[in-house]
């Protein structure tokens, strides 16, 4: 009885992991006007853990963040890092995940970069800090799209950015269904296809 009970926690809590949250990393450690270096395994910005195989760092008001009072390089002291987070999602259903990229100036390289990925589905994004600087940092919008295979999924983001301690920086992240961006299943794209090659057989009967 009680390992039936510990295979039912383990379903259960693999299946509901909470909608995504706190995507402008506001709840949690307060850097104020520096900075806080997090490492692997790291719980303590709610809702995400840090991934390696280094560091990040959690960026106050030393520089210009995009939404609320911190941002994350994600090449810590030293880099290089990630963070990811896991999520509710609807089997079958398209996301979109729109996020804020910039990149440390303070060092090299110029170019920074960051792969996104999710649901078996990867990208990778590139920032130029050139001309940019912790009072102006130039935040972007960027937008990664999923199709969820699971009734949770994982976003993670990670630098690419291996050379120095200066990395890609994100800021807030958000994640919503596509309206009407719901894929068939494959059996019903096999029901679909039966369907039109009866009407296709009905059609020339009349003719």
């Amino acid at each position: 009885m009680k390992k039936a009970i510990t295979l039912l926690a383990v379903s259960v809590s693999g299946v509901f992991a909470g909608p995504f949250t706190n995507g402008s990393f506001e709840i949690g450690p307060d850097p104020g006007g520096f900075f806080i270096t997090l490492a692997s395994g790291d719980t303590s910005i709610t809702g995400w853990e840090v991934t390696g195989p280094n560091t990040i760092d959690l960026v106050g008001t030393l520089w210009q963040n995009s939404d609320g009072l911190k941002g994350i390089d994600l090449d810590g002291t030293p880099g290089t890092g990630g963070i990811r987070q896991t999520f509710d999602t609807m089997i079958g259903t398209q996301y979109s995940v729109l996020f804020d990229l910039a990149g440390n100036p303070v060092g090299g390289p110029v170019i920074k970069e960051v792969e996104v990925s999710a649901a078996g589905v990867d990208a990778i994004y590139t920032f130029d800090v050139s001309g940019k600087s912790l009072a102006a940092m130039g935040w972007v919008t960027k937008e990664f799209k999923f199709v969820a295979t699971a009734a949770s999924t994982t976003l993670a983001f990670r630098s690419l950015t291996t050379s120095g301690d200066w990395g890609p920086a994100i800021d807030n992240v958000r994640v919503s269904a596509v309206p009407g961006g719901v894929v068939p299943e494959p059996q019903t794209y096999a029901m679909m296809a039966a369907g039109i090659a009866a009407l296709a057989i009905a059609r020339r009967r009349r003719v």
